[in-house]
């Protein structure tokens, strides 16, 4: 258990780049629509073991929200 504790997974380095890709303004790491579509399936994977029934899923993409100019 302990060696597990200790083992180097990247999550500080990707923390770190991601922090740094907010500070520049430039690209995170991990694409945010990978995020939402991971993060649906979790919650699929739960509501479907809670219910015993299949849950469909709709890949989200960033370019399905417009964001108006002002």
């Amino acid at each position: 258990r302990d060696k597990a504790m200790n083992q180097d997974k990247g999550q500080a380095r990707q923390l770190a780049e991601t922090v740094a890709a907010f500070r520049t303004q430039g690209l995170a790491p991990i694409p945010f629509d990978d995020l939402v579509n991971g993060m649906q399936a979790v919650f699929a994977a739960r509501q479907s073991l809670a219910s015993g029934q299949p849950v469909e899923l709709t890949p989200y993409r960033m370019e399905q929200i417009r964001i108006s100019e002002k």
